[in-house]
């Protein structure tokens, strides 16, 4: 079997991992498919044959196992300290004021396959 061009082609797969300077344009705080609350940044890349491409991450910051969640926080601080934010204890965070900010981002993939009805003989 041999593939062409076209089968290749994929405009909506996310950017090969590397290191990109992109731009937070929306963040903000939802509940995720499991019922987490999460907060979720929607960055865009600035630079580059990705350019314009968008990219997302997610931080559980409740509901979901205590390591998750301290993870979750934990990757969010280091956001903000990022930009010189600071916070103190029991502190509230405008989401929105992370919005417009640019930072130099490492990108790294995971993807998950889920077959529903795999045979093997």
């Amino acid at each position: 079997m041999k593939f062409t061009p076209e089968d290749l082609e994929d405009p909506n797969a996310p950017p090969p991992p590397g290191r990109y300077r992109v731009q937070i344009v929306s963040s903000r705080e939802q509940e995720s498919r499991a019922g987490n609350s999460v907060v979720h940044l929607q960055l865009s890349i600035l630079d580059g044959p990705h350019a314009g491409k968008l990219i997302s991450d997610y931080f559980v910051v409740e509901g979901c196992s205590a390591a998750a969640v301290r993870v979750g926080r934990q990757r969010l601080v280091a956001l903000l300290r990022t930009f010189g934010i600071t916070l103190r204890p029991y502190e509230e965070i405008d989401l929105a004021s992370l919005e417009e900010r640019v930072l130099l981002a490492e990108l790294h993939l995971t993807v998950s396959v889920h077959l529903r009805h795999a045979c093997c003989h």
